[in-house]
């Protein structure tokens, strides 16, 4: 008999304001979940009466992947800045996570240090200035059930076909 292999926990960080961005990364990646080849989290699993920071840490802290919904709004949420991405540029400095940057609207972001990770686009340009809708959320979640990897498709994610802006 095969052993089990852990199914990888994902977070997805990602500003309030982008909530709608949200929910279409997570209605296409639904089949992951289903399948039970990925769990993700993200804040709607807070449990009421429990310290919210205390539960994102953990979560955080659990992830093998950290999936980022950049826009300026992500940047400009001094909670997603300050403590999720620094918790996860720890982790992933130390080689326990991966990090996937998704770039959901135009703005500046490779000034900053992420801009040195490979990020998931469409065809160089943000999901909003594709003008694609639907179809680049599907875009993006095809780069998560690449066949290359059957068993769990996302852990290299961002060793293969990921095109960045130029």
């Amino acid at each position: 008999m095969r052993p089990r292999r852990k199914i990888p926990e994902i977070f997805i960080s990602y500003a309030h304001s982008d909530r709608k961005h949200f929910e279409k990364l997570r209605s296409h990646l639904s089949g992951l979940a289903r399948e039970g080849r990925a769990k993700f989290w993200w804040d709607g699993e807070l449990v009421i009466g429990k310290a919210w920071e205390n539960q994102i840490m953990r979560a955080l802290q659990r992830a093998d992947m950290v999936v980022l919904l950049l826009s300026a709004n992500f940047f400009e949420s001094e909670y997603c800045i300050e403590t999720e991405l620094k918790a996860a540029q720890i982790r992933e400095k130390e080689g326990l996570i991966d990090l996937v940057p998704i770039w959901v609207s135009p703005f500046d972001w490779e000034s900053h240090w992420l801009g040195n990770l490979q990020a998931i686009t469409i065809n160089g340009k943000s999901i909003i200035e594709s003008r694609l809708g639907e179809t680049a959320w599907k875009k993006v979640a095809e780069q998560f059930f690449h066949p290359a990897h059957p068993s769990f498709p996302i852990t290299s994610i961002c060793h293969y076909r990921c095109p960045r802006r130029h």
